[in-house]
């Protein structure tokens, strides 16, 4: 029973490939070319500088604060100022309609990417691949 799959199997792959006699057409061979293609993506900005974040210490107790100079008592001063009529201000400000702000964490660039170019060429030697 296996020998009779191996023969069958054999016996098709002779049929695909146009049996043993003479071969009327030259083998293809194919080649990738990368070829570099600018596309547009969205890429993060750069991080300049990382900051240190700090944590607030708790559970902290101060009992005594230094002062370094005597506290003075603060003596209120009486000002005379003469009154004057209040008018009031008209003042024309343009309605600005509110937009919201949007944090833009990407900005669109054009970035060269390998694109593979499918070429026919056939095959220099005969019934090689």
């Amino acid at each position: 029973m296996a020998l009779l799959v191996v023969v069958v199997a054999a016996a098709a792959v002779a049929e695909a490939d146009g049996g043993y006699g003479h071969q009327t057409h030259y083998p293809v061979k194919t080649i990738v070319k990368h070829r570099r293609y600018p596309v547009v993506k969205h890429q993060p900005y750069p991080v300049v500088r990382r900051v240190p974040v700090y944590k607030p210490v708790h559970k902290t107790v101060v009992k005594h604060v230094p002062q370094p100079y005597p506290v003075v008592k603060h003596v209120p001063v009486v000002k005379h100022v003469p009154v004057v009529k209040e008018v009031p201000v008209v003042k024309h400000v343009p309605v600005v309609k509110r937009v919201p702000v949007v944090e833009h964490k990407y900005h669109v660039r054009k970035v060269p990417v390998h694109v593979p170019v499918y070429v026919e060429k056939p095959s220099s030697g005969y019934g090689h691949h």
